[in-house]
């Protein structure tokens, strides 16, 4: 017996959308993290270490959901099954995987400053 699920492309649009905010919380923790790092005199690299690591988590959790939903995007377009107002929504889905990657982007030059800054 197999079961059959309906594809819903504003469903897995609102889960896209949840996991680009999980993204933004998480590098908003670990910037704040980096501020707070000044308070700590024994603990201060450890603390900014943790924050560069948390950072490079969340380039890598939005990069992944990008990559998932951008595979999504194309299996509806290859099995060409979605209803008709949805069909003209595409390159509207395809515009959020482009803004993750250039949030992706802009923590990557964080990364970047915060490392070299270190160094």
């Amino acid at each position: 017996m197999t079961l059959k699920l309906s594809l819903n492309p504003q469903a897995q649009l609102n889960g896209y959308i949840s996991m680009m905010r999980n993204m933004f919380l998480t590098s908003s923790i670990a910037i704040g993290i980096f501020g707070f790092s000044n308070n700590f005199q024994e603990f201060k690299y450890f603390m900014r270490l943790i924050s560069v690591s948390i950072l490079v988590y969340s380039c890598i959790y939005g990069i992944k959901s990008a990559r998932d939903y951008k595979d999504f995007i194309n299996f509806l377009e290859k099995h060409n099954t979605i209803e008709e107002p949805y069909i003209y929504q595409i390159p509207q889905f395809r515009q959020w995987v482009t803004m993750s990657y250039v949030y992706v982007g802009i923590l990557s030059v964080i990364i970047l400053t915060i490392v070299f800054r270190l160094f």
